[in-house]
């Protein structure tokens, strides 16, 4: 019996046929256990799925599966939440899945880890959910499931102007409860940035900056903020 098996109770084949059939709303895989006819397949199972609705796939390497599965998921409607781990979508993916983003209409979580995002990326993650934000607020009650609630980018080489960029997903966050950038390269300027946002935010409930270069005043900046936000009940990367 593989490892996929004990871990999942079936074959590959299963668990796809499972996808496809309406009985997994939440995938979890890594694309390892997969060959690549298998991998098609998932991502056709995505694609038509009406019950799916949570995605965590981890380990693609290949640009053409990547791009794969963000058309899959750009096709189904239903899906919420998005999470990809040690896969290499770089600034230029990150891109991509910015347009595609914009255009969905309930993905409102977002969490790439170890994806190799750098301040190009987040940018332009940045503006289109500044866009999409726009866009629901002018539909008024009806576009607030459209509205971003999860952002979590651990891991990657975000330096000070991405940090800015994001600050103000955080200010415009209506709906945002989890902030995490985690594992970058975020020094003061960009900590300055994302304590102003927080500031006027009263929606984030989880913050996590730890494993950033910033010194003790970026430090101070956070604190001097968190201090004074009840909404915010777990915080890492600098103690009170």
């Amino acid at each position: 019996m593989s490892f996929f098996e004990q871990v999942n109770g079936k074959t590959v084949d299963e668990y796809v046929s499972d996808v496809a059939n309406g009985k997994t709303p939440a995938i979890a895989v890594s694309r390892r256990d997969f060959n690549a006819d298998q991998y098609k397949a998932l991502c056709e199972a995505i694609r038509n799925s009406k019950a799916v609705n949570n995605v965590f796939l981890s380990d693609i390497s290949d640009e053409a599966e990547i791009k794969m599965l963000f058309d899959a998921i750009a096709a189904n409607g239903n899906i919420e939440k998005i999470t990809l781990q040690n896969t290499p979508l770089g600034d230029k993916y990150v891109k991509e899945f910015a347009d595609m983003y914009v255009k969905h209409p309930l993905l409102t979580g977002i969490f790439f880890k170890n994806a190799n995002i750098g301040d190009e990326g987040a940018v332009a993650l940045a503006h289109a959910v500044s866009q999409k934000t726009k866009a629901a607020e002018a539909e008024g009650v009806s576009g607030e499931a459209r509205l971003l609630k999860s952002i979590r980018l651990n891991q990657n080489h975000i330096k000070n102007d991405g940090a800015k960029a994001l600050a103000e997903v955080v200010k415009d966050g209506k709906k945002l409860q989890v902030f995490i950038v985690a594992g970058n390269e975020i020094e003061d300027e960009g900590m300055f940035a994302v304590a102003d946002a927080l500031a006027v935010n009263d929606t984030v409930e989880k913050l996590d900056v730890s494993g950033n270069p910033f010194s003790p005043s970026g430090a101070a900046a956070l604190v001097a903020v968190v201090r004074n936000k009840p909404s915010i009940k777990e915080y890492a990367g600098f103690e009170i």
